[in-house]
């Protein structure tokens, strides 16, 4: 009997000036999605967004993504998913 055993990596960031995802994905993609070589194909970032100056949250639809990161030499595109918390917050109490 053979047992497989899946191999998750989270890579984990943070970013001051642009988080959009493709922004994201371009900056961080390859490193992330190169540590799955020996386990699946799926990746997962994590990036504390210090870059919003107005100190709100967003909405969540805008915050996870999944992006295919192609890899040369590679016959399977790898998947990146991206998750985007707000940093730098205001407390809501404090919001105008």
């Amino acid at each position: 009997m053979t047992l497989h055993k899946t191999r998750l990596v989270i890579e984990v960031k943070r970013e001051d000036t642009d988080a959009s995802h493709d922004a994201l994905c371009r900056k961080y993609g390859a490193q992330a999605t190169e540590y799955t070589n020996t386990s699946a194909h799926i990746s997962f970032l994590l990036v504390l967004d210090r870059s919003r100056p107005d100190g709100s949250a967003g909405y969540i639809e805008d915050k996870v993504s999944v992006q295919v990161v192609p890899k040369p030499c590679d016959s399977v595109p790898r998947m990146l998913v991206i998750v985007v918390m707000p940093g730098r917050r205001k407390r809501p109490s404090a919001m105008t």
